[in-house]
């Protein structure tokens, strides 16, 4: 049976978009980062997948990557917008 996992990582460092010029190293966001979606009959086989569909990862400074089984597979993606609930003229676009 294929299960389906998702891989993230606390390491790496993320700056949230700067509504000013402002410094941006004053604006850095503590998150995790998204490394992305593997399937596999278990752990071991969609860690590997991971690896050989996305072998850019071997290029990057990423070590320790925790993954989470999903209960199903991502069906729909759907992308929501911030300014939804920002005041009219605080929106970004």
């Amino acid at each position: 049976m294929t299960r389906h996992f998702l891989f993230f990582t606390l390491e790496g460092e993320t700056y949230s978009p700067l509504r000013d010029n402002s410094d941006i190293s004053s604006n850095e966001s503590h998150n995790l980062q998204i490394i992305g979606f593997a399937q596999g009959n278990d752990e071991q086989k969609a860690f590997e997948n991971l690896v050989k569909e996305n072998d850019y990862l071997l290029e990057t400074t990423f070590n320790h990557l925790t993954m989470l089984e999903l209960k199903t597979s991502i069906v729909k993606r759907t992308y929501v917008c911030l300014d939804k609930f920002r005041p009219l003229d605080e929106r970004i676009g």
